[in-house]
């Protein structure tokens, strides 16, 4: 598994996408709006949202504060690999 924390300003968020891993996401602070399976449904903190996967899901901050979440991956390895690539990209670019 990886386990890593989401920081969502307002606005941000990621369009619907499916991954190779179960994804659960636990709300620490602020407000997320997620769509899984093509249904919308907001979480508050203290709020756990499970993504199984290959699952369409996506997520959005449309509060005016920033959010954060926990996000348990698995298995976590491509996740963790995907984390990689775009820090190298970044480092290059």
């Amino acid at each position: 598994y990886s386990l890593f924390e989401l920081a969502c300003p307002p606005g941000a968020g990621a369009p619907p996408h499916r991954e190779q891993s179960d994804e659960v996401f636990f709300v620490l602070e602020g407000e997320l709006t997620f769509v899984v399976d093509w249904r919308e449904q907001a979480a508050g903190p203290g709020a756990c949202v499970f993504v199984p996967r290959g699952t369409p899901h996506g997520y959005a901050n449309r509060s005016g504060r920033p959010a954060r979440a926990l996000v348990l991956c698995a298995p976590g390895a491509a996740k963790e690999a995907m984390f990689a690539a775009l820090a190298t990209h970044a480092a290059i670019g």
